[in-house]
Protein backbone atom coordinates (compact mmCIF):
# COMPACT_ATOMS: atom_id res chain seq x y z
CA UNK A 1 0.00 0.00 0.00
CA UNK A 2 1.18 3.48 -0.83
CA UNK A 3 -0.33 6.72 0.49
CA UNK A 4 -0.55 9.47 -2.12
CA UNK A 5 -1.38 13.07 -1.26
CA UNK A 6 -3.67 14.50 -3.92
CA UNK A 7 -2.67 17.75 -5.57
CA UNK A 8 -6.19 18.54 -6.79
CA UNK A 9 -7.60 19.08 -3.30
CA UNK A 10 -5.46 20.18 -0.35
CA UNK A 11 -5.41 17.72 2.53
CA UNK A 12 -6.86 14.84 0.48
CA UNK A 13 -5.10 11.51 0.14
CA UNK A 14 -5.63 7.97 -1.12
CA UNK A 15 -4.11 4.65 -0.12
CA UNK A 16 -3.31 2.71 -3.30
CA UNK A 17 -2.95 -1.04 -3.70
CA UNK A 18 -0.34 -2.41 -6.03
CA UNK A 19 -2.01 -3.68 -9.23
CA UNK A 20 -1.13 -7.26 -8.26
CA UNK A 21 -3.07 -6.83 -4.98
CA UNK A 22 -6.44 -5.93 -6.55
CA UNK A 23 -8.91 -8.55 -5.23
CA UNK A 24 -10.57 -10.86 -7.72
CA UNK A 25 -13.99 -9.60 -6.57
CA UNK A 26 -13.03 -6.19 -7.95
CA UNK A 27 -11.31 -7.50 -11.09
CA UNK A 28 -14.12 -9.67 -12.48
CA UNK A 29 -16.54 -6.88 -13.41
CA UNK A 30 -13.67 -5.07 -15.13
CA UNK A 31 -12.71 -8.19 -17.09
CA UNK A 32 -16.33 -8.53 -18.26
CA UNK A 33 -16.19 -4.96 -19.54
CA UNK A 34 -12.84 -5.62 -21.23
CA UNK A 35 -14.37 -8.60 -23.03
CA UNK A 36 -17.39 -6.62 -24.14
CA UNK A 37 -15.14 -3.85 -25.47
CA UNK A 38 -12.92 -6.35 -27.28
CA UNK A 39 -16.03 -7.80 -28.97
CA UNK A 40 -17.39 -4.37 -29.98
CA UNK A 41 -16.62 -3.81 -33.70
CA UNK A 42 -16.87 -0.01 -33.45
CA UNK A 43 -14.41 0.06 -30.54
CA UNK A 44 -12.02 -2.29 -32.36
CA UNK A 45 -12.17 -0.02 -35.41
CA UNK A 46 -11.24 3.03 -33.33
CA UNK A 47 -8.31 1.15 -31.77
CA UNK A 48 -7.13 -0.02 -35.19
CA UNK A 49 -7.32 3.51 -36.63
CA UNK A 50 -5.55 5.01 -33.61
CA UNK A 51 -2.77 2.43 -33.88
CA UNK A 52 -2.28 2.78 -37.65
CA UNK A 53 1.26 3.47 -38.67
CA UNK A 54 3.05 2.20 -35.60
CA UNK A 55 2.75 1.82 -31.88
CA UNK A 56 -0.50 2.83 -30.16
CA UNK A 57 -0.49 6.49 -29.19
CA UNK A 58 -1.01 7.74 -25.69
CA UNK A 59 -4.00 9.85 -24.71
CA UNK A 60 -1.69 12.86 -24.44
CA UNK A 61 -0.96 12.56 -28.18
CA UNK A 62 -4.63 12.88 -29.17
CA UNK A 63 -6.12 16.35 -29.46
CA UNK A 64 -9.64 17.22 -28.32
CA UNK A 65 -11.18 17.17 -31.82
CA UNK A 66 -9.71 13.76 -32.58
CA UNK A 67 -10.86 12.42 -29.20
CA UNK A 68 -14.40 13.64 -29.92
CA UNK A 69 -14.36 11.98 -33.35
CA UNK A 70 -13.12 8.74 -31.78
CA UNK A 71 -15.87 8.83 -29.14
CA UNK A 72 -18.52 9.38 -31.81
CA UNK A 73 -17.13 6.54 -33.93
CA UNK A 74 -17.07 4.05 -31.06
CA UNK A 75 -20.60 4.91 -29.94
CA UNK A 76 -22.15 5.50 -26.55
CA UNK A 77 -22.17 1.84 -25.51
CA UNK A 78 -18.39 1.46 -25.81
CA UNK A 79 -17.78 4.94 -24.43
CA UNK A 80 -19.91 4.15 -21.35
CA UNK A 81 -18.10 0.83 -20.91
CA UNK A 82 -14.75 2.66 -20.96
CA UNK A 83 -15.98 5.07 -18.29
CA UNK A 84 -17.16 2.14 -16.16
CA UNK A 85 -13.84 0.37 -16.68
CA UNK A 86 -11.96 3.48 -15.56
CA UNK A 87 -14.16 3.74 -12.45
CA UNK A 88 -13.58 0.07 -11.63
CA UNK A 89 -9.83 0.58 -12.05
CA UNK A 90 -9.89 3.37 -9.46
CA UNK A 91 -12.07 1.44 -7.01
CA UNK A 92 -9.86 -1.62 -7.45
CA UNK A 93 -6.66 0.26 -6.65
CA UNK A 94 -7.92 2.60 -3.90
CA UNK A 95 -7.97 0.87 -0.50
CA UNK A 96 -8.95 3.99 1.41
CA UNK A 97 -9.20 7.73 1.08
CA UNK A 98 -9.67 10.89 3.08
CA UNK A 99 -13.24 11.41 1.87
CA UNK A 100 -16.21 10.61 4.14
CA UNK A 101 -17.87 7.98 1.93
CA UNK A 102 -16.64 4.41 1.51
CA UNK A 103 -14.70 3.68 -1.69
CA UNK A 104 -17.39 2.82 -4.25
CA UNK A 105 -18.06 3.79 -7.85
CA UNK A 106 -20.97 5.93 -6.66
CA UNK A 107 -18.80 7.82 -4.17
CA UNK A 108 -16.07 8.19 -6.80
CA UNK A 109 -18.54 9.82 -9.17
CA UNK A 110 -19.61 12.25 -6.44
CA UNK A 111 -16.07 13.63 -6.04
CA UNK A 112 -15.13 16.96 -7.64
CA UNK A 113 -14.06 16.59 -11.26
CA UNK A 114 -10.43 17.53 -10.63
CA UNK A 115 -10.12 14.90 -7.88
CA UNK A 116 -11.80 12.29 -10.07
CA UNK A 117 -9.43 13.06 -12.95
CA UNK A 118 -6.39 12.82 -10.69
CA UNK A 119 -7.54 9.47 -9.31
CA UNK A 120 -8.13 8.11 -12.82
CA UNK A 121 -4.62 9.16 -13.81
CA UNK A 122 -3.07 7.64 -10.67
CA UNK A 123 -4.87 4.33 -11.13
CA UNK A 124 -4.74 3.93 -14.90
CA UNK A 125 -1.47 2.06 -15.31
CA UNK A 126 -1.57 -1.62 -14.52
CA UNK A 127 -4.72 -1.55 -12.42
CA UNK A 128 -6.17 -4.70 -13.89
CA UNK A 129 -3.18 -6.22 -15.67
CA UNK A 130 -2.78 -9.34 -13.58
CA UNK A 131 -4.37 -12.41 -15.09
CA UNK A 132 -5.35 -12.75 -18.73
CA UNK A 133 -4.56 -9.94 -21.13
CA UNK A 134 -7.97 -9.31 -22.65
CA UNK A 135 -7.02 -6.27 -24.65
CA UNK A 136 -7.82 -6.58 -28.37
CA UNK A 137 -4.88 -7.29 -30.61
CA UNK A 138 -4.58 -6.12 -34.18
CA UNK A 139 -1.56 -8.30 -34.92
CA UNK A 140 -2.28 -10.00 -38.25
CA UNK A 141 0.37 -12.63 -37.45
CA UNK A 142 -1.33 -13.71 -34.24
CA UNK A 143 -1.59 -17.52 -34.11
CA UNK A 144 -5.16 -17.25 -32.81
CA UNK A 145 -6.36 -15.02 -35.68
CA UNK A 146 -8.04 -12.41 -33.50
CA UNK A 147 -11.45 -11.25 -34.65
CA UNK A 148 -10.31 -7.66 -34.18
CA UNK A 149 -7.59 -8.03 -36.82
CA UNK A 150 -10.09 -7.63 -39.63
CA UNK A 151 -11.98 -4.74 -38.05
Amino acid sequence: MKRVNLTSQAGSWVDLREPSEVPERLRRPARRLQLSLAANPAFASVIKDASAGGAPRSVEDIDENEALAMAQQMGTEAFDAMDQLNDLSVVGRVMGWSFDAPVTTEALQDLPGAVYDELRALCADGALDTGLDLRPTLDEASPTAPSTASA
